[in-house]
């Protein structure tokens, strides 16, 4: 399966030029719809998948990434699966990794549901932008945006082109 496809805040100008990029920019903003219903915790969440909602949320938004109602599915299951780690989690450190079952030993169930939500938690991080690298890459970004800003030949050639 190809890897998702980041968004143009998150690319860096090796396979795009400095212009293609600003344009991808500005066309995704344009696509990106409302935000009154992502801002909204749904009823539906476990409680602790609640907490991480409001968690992802405020963080993404502080952040400078901006979410709207179209970004809700993945944010939910985002929230879902790291509730889903805690409860395996908690499940772990009071069963143990292993314990008996009909005399044989047996590893812990909650260990594979542990490691398969990390799998999934490791995609969808990187699909929201908030993997290290996906941070890296904005932060990066955003230096260069000042430096254009503050150069004076850049601030030329902007006000030749207006």
């Amino acid at each position: 399966m190809a890897r998702p496809k980041k968004p143009a805040s998150l690319q860096t100008g090796h396979t795009y030029s400095k212009a293609q990029l600003e344009e991808m920019a500005r066309l995704e903003e344009d696509m990106c719809c409302s935000d009154d219903v992502v801002n909204i915790v749904p009823d539906y969440l476990n409680e602790y998948a609640k907490v991480y909602y409001r968690y992802l949320i405020d963080n993404l938004k502080e952040s400078g990434i901006n979410v709207c109602n179209l970004d809700r599915p993945l944010i939910e299951t985002t929230a879902d699966c790291l509730s889903r780690i805690y409860i395996a989690r908690k499940a772990i450190d009071e069963q143990g990794m292993v314990f008996e079952h009909d005399g044989k030993r047996t590893t812990n169930p909650y260990v594979k549901i542990h490691l398969d939500y990390m799998t999934k938690l490791t995609q969808l991080t990187s699909r929201l932008g908030l993997d290290p690298s996906s941070r890296s890459t904005l932060a990066s970004l955003h230096v260069e945006n000042k430096e254009e800003e503050q150069d004076e030949v850049m601030q030329l050639i902007k006000s030749l082109k207006e």
